[in-house]
């Protein structure tokens, strides 16, 4: 059996979607890990270091790093009532409605957009933006709507949905 390791699910796809299996051939050669038939324990041992490397990997925060965060993300003034401030990183979600190739990912972007303006609404209310954040949004929003007509509406390639992803973590 060949188990592939570092490889995600659009990655899969796209090999397995491909008219011959020569890229998933130099995938299994470069990549795979070879188990012999009927190795359940090798199987199991496999899997075992697999879950071992996850746990390793899992971000962990200590009791003094989760109370500076919660100290952070809740502030209260002297008279006990929350204070705060909304903002909105445009210069980001100008970037991503750029580099949407696909319609799906243009309304990924959207979506979030809509998000960011019930944000920014209720930050209004609490007095914790001005409208100068909304106008951000609606113009945003309005960019988004417009390139809509200049995307594909078809499934983005794993080269496409990997730079959408960077651009989003950018």
């Amino acid at each position: 059996m060949q188990i592939l390791t570092n490889m995600s699910k659009a990655e899969l796809d796209y090999l397995t979607s491909q008219p011959t299996a020569k890229k998933m051939i130099e995938k299994n050669k470069m990549h795979a890990i070879n188990i012999a038939k009927g190795d359940a324990e090798g199987a199991a041992e496999f899997v075992a270091s697999r879950k071992q490397e996850k746990q390793e990997a899992a971000l962990k925060i200590s009791d003094e790093g989760r109370t500076a965060l919660n100290k952070s993300l809740k502030v209260t003034t002297e008279d006990g009532t929350m204070s705060g401030k909304v903002a909105v990183n445009a210069g980001k979600i100008a970037r991503k409605i750029a580099a949407a190739k696909t319609q799906a990912q243009l309304r990924a972007v959207m979506a979030e957009i809509k998000g960011d303006m019930q944000e920014v609404k209720a930050g209004i209310e609490k007095g914790w933006c001005n409208e100068a954040e909304m106008d951000k949004l609606d113009s945003l929003m309005s960019m988004a709507q417009n390139r809509m007509g200049q995307v594909e509406d078809r499934e983005a390639t794993p080269e496409e949905e990997n730079e959408f992803a960077l651009i989003s973590l950018i």
